[in-house]
């Protein structure tokens, strides 16, 4: 393997270049080339980013990884079919068509994508940034990796299950529903969020600042990572027990957690949990001792027997009754 580097020498073009015979790593980035002509057919990894193509044309069919952001690319046509590894950021995209489907790891950060269609499905790891996507509909299905942040995206649908790693910071999201529930760290800060419904109980890195949440309530008590800073939240009743890191200054915090450090935070919502446990089991009691009464009290009153096969309920009505007729009769006689 010979690695070749040419790259800030201000080349417009590769010819009249002297490659070595076995170059497979070429590093021409930085340069004002505009075409690839001329590049050697043995190259494999090919760093030519920084220049100012507009096509793939002429780029070498053995590559398997290839760097081409910061150009002028406006098609991915001509892209070798062996591409594994892709970074075409800040070109001139807008769509993914002739994008190689042999694609694993795919970079298309800063074009002008309106959606993902034409994305191979061999991709894993995305990262589709700055774009104009009002949805991750044809997002691949086995993507893991998912960097989809300062977009227009208004929600979460279509967004792949098989997503660990998801980034949707600086979009529109008003709520987290059809978030994966597989995710173990997830950044939605900049967004509008007002609660963390809907978040994955896998979650133990969370980024939701600079939202419009007003309380912790539905955070995954598996977070050990929470920055939350930013927000309109007054207090922090509902941090998870198991978080280790916090960040959530600034916040209109009440006097209650103002100033408090973890460890007091975590002592002040043990207080409150205890207090309102015990307050439901007071409650439990009460409504238990309720029914006992009420089950006693029927029990005396209807279910209870005498000699006669009469219930306390029943003799008290015969003898109110008997007492009106007695009553009845003295006032008939005395008339």
């Amino acid at each position: 393997m010979s690695t070749f580097y040419i790259s800030n020498k201000g080349l417009t073009t590769l010819k009249g270049v002297s490659f070595p015979e076995d170059v497979t790593i070429l590093k021409c980035y930085n340069n004002r080339l505009t075409s690839l002509e001329h590049c050697p057919a043995s190259v494999t990894k090919l760093y030519c980013n920084g220049n100012q193509l507009t096509s793939l044309e002429h780029c070498p069919a053995s590559v398997t990884k290839l760097y081409c952001s910061g150009n002028q690319l406006t098609s991915l046509e001509h892209c070798p079919e062996n591409v594994t590894i892709l970074y075409c950021s800040w070109n001139q995209l807008t769509s993914l068509k002739y994008c190689p489907t042999s694609v694993i790891l795919l970079y298309c950060e800063r074009n002008h994508l309106a959606s993902l269609e034409h994305c191979p499905v061999s991709v894993t790891e995305l990262y589709c940034i700055g774009n104009q996507l009002t949805s991750l509909e044809y997002c691949p299905a086995n993507v893991t990796t998912l960097y989809c942040h300062s977009n227009q995206l208004t929600s979460l649908k279509h967004c792949p299950q098989s997503v660990t790693i998801l980034a949707c910071e600086r979009n529109h999201l008003a709520s987290l529903e059809h978030c994966p529930v597989s995710i173990t760290e997830l950044h939605c800060m900049g967004n509008q969020l007002t609660s963390l419904k809907h978040c994955p109980a896998s979650v133990t890195t969370l980024d939701c600042r600079y939202n419009q949440l007003t309380s912790l309530e539905h955070c995954p008590e598996s977070v050990t990572e929470l920055y939350c800073y930013d927000n309109q939240l007054t207090s922090l009743e509902h941090c998870p027990a198991s978080v280790t890191i916090l960040y959530c200054s600034p916040n209109p915090l009440n006097d209650e957690y103002k100033d408090l450090s973890l460890f007091e935070i975590h002592k002040l919502n043990r207080k409150k949990s205890f207090q309102k446990g015990l307050g439901i089991v007071q409650k439990i009691f009460q409504n238990s001792m309720a029914r006992r009464i009420q089950k006693k009290w029927r029990s005396w009153w209807y279910d209870t027997m005498d000699n006669e096969g009469i219930s306390r309920f029943g003799r008290r009505a015969v003898d109110e009754l008997n007492d009106n007729i007695s009553e009845t009769l003295t006032l008939i006689q005395k008339n």
